[in-house]
């Protein structure tokens, strides 16, 4: 039992790791879009961006 054990706990954190980084990821991406898109707005102007709409 106790072999067993630190083997599932070793997977999960592996998994938990994973699963963090992947987030942190996306939230970065998600922020640095974000800040583009609003740099691409503010240099069109709000007439630029409803005549792209």
């Amino acid at each position: 039992m106790n072999i067993i054990i630190p083997k599932i706990d070793d997977k999960f954190l592996r998994y938990a790791n994973y699963r963090k980084t992947v987030n942190d990821w996306r939230s970065k991406i998600w922020k640095a879009q974000m800040k583009v898109s609003s740099l691409f707005l503010e240099s069109m102007g709000i007439g630029g961006l409803q005549a792209h709409v």
